[in-house]
């Protein structure tokens, strides 16, 4: 397969981005561009309607792909974009990312310490952290509501207190 074709050889589509995503797949920001060089946006949701509606930025942050964010923010896309049926922008859906992500990988540690990789990532991109929820809930929030509010030293040393 060449970069930026699918398997068939034509343009990729919106499905093909989202399965690379979801893989990890190395060509995956090649698939991204060859689909918006096509016309294709990087704030185009998932039109199936059995799924989330979820951003492309959203499903990268899902499943941690770096790469993936990167190349959605230098094509454009919009980091405070709310997408899915809880209206949650990527910033949002990313403190649960983050922290699920290490306490599933470190179930032996007792207080795992939580980099907020993603997050940070989204924050050096221009997410905001005041953003909020349908809701009314910001980042901050919804650390200090996840889990007891385990995590938020590790949120506040990176980002400060909430504002």
């Amino acid at each position: 397969m060449n970069m930026g074709e699918s398997k068939g050889g034509a343009v990729p589509s919106i499905e093909d981005v989202i399965d690379a995503s979801h893989k990890l797949d190395p060509n995956a920001p090649e698939l991204l561009r060859a689909y918006v060089t096509a016309g294709g946006s990087p704030d185009d949701t998932d039109p199936n309607p059995k799924y989330s509606k979820w951003s492309l930025l959203r499903y990268a942050v899902e499943h941690w792909h770096t790469d993936m964010i990167d190349a959605l923010v230098e094509l454009g896309a919009d980091v405070n974009l709310r997408s899915g049926s809880d209206g949650f922008a990527p910033i949002h859906h990313a403190v649960d990312s983050d922290i699920d992500g290490v306490v599933q990988a470190s179930v032996s540690q007792a207080k795992p310490v939580i980099p907020f990789t993603i997050l940070s990532q989204l924050v050096d991109h221009g997410a905001s952290l005041t953003l909020e929820t349908p809701e009314g809930k910001t980042a901050h929030d919804l650390v200090s509501g996840y889990g007891g509010g385990f995590a938020l030293p590790d949120f506040e040393k990176l980002f400060g207190a909430k504002p």
